[in-house]
């Protein structure tokens, strides 16, 4: 069930983590690891005296407040906002095709300063462009500064529209993600607190790691060991189960099936054409990550069975194995190792981590 909180601590944070100008006046939809942030922190600091230092914190020394950090800050817009159409003076923010953006987003060059006067983004608060993808256009926040290394910098319009924040939200693939912001008033899945509280990654939409295509599933799995990794939490049930499925389904590959052909991902970001070698790489990161898998609280032994004749390819598969049964069932009651684990990120697979 979706929930709602209307609070001027909220608003705050939203305004300070945004640029000055008229983005707010956009009617944006922010959603995503920002607003999770937001979400967490105003619970932790649930006191007046709490609250006020957390922003004191932010405000002077944000490397040493007590807040979640975030990469970027994702932006929807619903599908009745008119900046969706081509007449919209900054329709250029969720233009669909690169090459279609112009000399408006040409002119977007990447850089610590801008003058406002010349600068297309001057009037948003924006630095320059980072990257488009078939997901979104991504800006640098001319403030991003101001909260450091809280608030990785940039500013993501995703392309494709939304009906409500309700769907954006029951689309998301984890309940732990499922937090958004919308004209004052922020949006969450009300079972997200006791998936915290038991400290498990719990499944929100299963189609992402039902769906028939490897790359999906692969896709959605890499962005469950980032969640894990970054909150310390364990896959809860069902998703270890997809987990290892998905090990079982990816220990030998047939790439040569594939030719040169190219490979889709759709997630609640839009459609996106990627290629094999993109597919390779994201299989080989997600072989690499079986260790941290066998750390998990859920993991059953006699998963190990089931892979055994591709030990080479799982790390850590080897060494789980030659251990004695007492030591593998210890397994269930450790917590995730967050250690020395290096996610994908957009740059490199182009894909939004």
């Amino acid at each position: 069930m979706i929930k709602t909180i209307e609070n001027d601590r909220i608003n705050w944070f939203v305004e300070f983590i945004l640029p000055p100008g008229k983005l707010l006046s956009l009617d944006p939809i922010i959603a995503g690891g920002s607003m999770l942030s937001l979400y967490r922190a105003f619970n932790l600091h649930d006191t007046d005296l709490r609250w006020e230092t957390l922003k004191r914190s932010l405000v002077t020394t944000p490397k040493n407040a007590m807040i979640d950090s975030f990469g970027d800050i994702d932006i929807w817009f619903d599908d009745t906002n008119p900046i969706h159409n081509n007449a919209h003076e900054h329709h250029w923010l969720v233009r669909k095709k690169e090459d279609q953006l112009g000399s408006k987003i040409k002119s977007l060059s990447p850089g610590p300063t801008y003058n406002e006067k010349t600068f297309i983004g001057g009037p948003l608060g924006l630095d320059g462009l980072c990257k488009s993808t078939g997901w979104a256009n991504s800006f640098r926040s001319s403030t991003h500064r101001k909260i450091h290394p809280v608030y990785g910098g940039e500013i993501q319009f995703i392309k494709k529209p939304i009906s409500s924040v309700e769907e954006l939200l029951s689309s998301f693939d984890f309940i732990n993600c499922a937090v958004a912001w919308h004209n004052g008033v922020l949006y969450y899945d009300d079972r997200i607190d006791d998936a915290f509280s038991n400290f498990e990654l719990r499944i929100n939409s299963q189609e992402p790691f039902e769906r028939t295509s490897i790359a999906m599933r692969v896709f959605g799995a890499l962005r469950a060991y980032k969640y894990s990794d970054r909150y310390s939490i364990n896959f809860g049930p069902k998703l270890t189960d997809y987990i290892f499925k998905l090990y079982v389904d990816t220990k030998n590959i047939n790439y040569e099936e594939y030719g040169n052909k190219i490979i889709e991902l759709e997630t609640i970001y839009g459609k996106k054409i990627s290629s094999i070698n993109t597919l390779k790489t994201m299989v080989t990161h997600f072989h690499s990550l079986f260790k941290k898998f066998s750390d998990m609280k859920y993991f059953k032994k006699e998963y190990a069975l089931y892979l055994v004749d591709y030990a080479e390819k799982f790390n850590g598969l080897k060494e789980l194995i030659g251990e004695p049964d007492s030591k593998i069932n210890s397994r269930y009651t450790k917590t995730p190792v967050t250690t020395g684990v290096i996610m994908p990120c957009g740059s490199k697979l182009n894909i939004p981590f």
